[in-house]
Formats: structure tokens, sequence, C-alpha cells
């Protein structure tokens, strides 16, 4: 049990995008996984996508596209062209 106090974080209320930060905060920046979790604020849809963009978790010309798609009703494909 203790292992498992100081080696995984609270995971509870949080989203999977969320979970997929924290860790990904805490390898970037080389801390441990709890401590990262706690410095993580609970986030919405925005700050998520906010964060994520921070941790470099897409390229841009794909950010455009899933932006593209959302506003189209999720119908674009990868063969849409970005002007």
């Amino acid at each position: 049990m203790p292992v498992i106090y100081i080696y995984y974080p609270e995971t509870a209320r949080r989203s999977l995008e969320e979970i997929d930060l924290i860790f990904a905060k805490g390898h970037l920046e080389n801390m441990n996984y709890v401590k990262a979790a706690k410095e993580l604020p609970y986030l919405d849809e925005h700050g998520i996508e906010q964060m994520q963009r921070q941790y470099g978790f897409f390229d841009e010309p794909d950010a455009e596209l899933e932006i593209l798609g959302e506003k189209q009703g999720r119908g674009a494909t990868s063969e849409a062209v970005i002007p």
C-alpha cells in the first residue's frame, strides 16, 4: 500500500485527457507524477486543449484539421485542405 500511495497519482474526478496531461507534465518537467497531479488544476475542455498544445500533443496543422472538423460537425477527413 505505501508504494501505491507514493508513486501513483490521485485520478478521482479527472478525465482521461487530464490523466494524460498529468503523466506528460511529470515526464517533461522531470517530476514525480504525484506532485504533477497535485500541481495540475482540474480543467475544463478549453483548459485541457490549451495544456495539450503547451505540451505538444499535436502539431499545429493537425490541430487546425481537428478544429475544422468540429466546425463542420466532425465531418472533416484527413484529406481536408487548409488554405
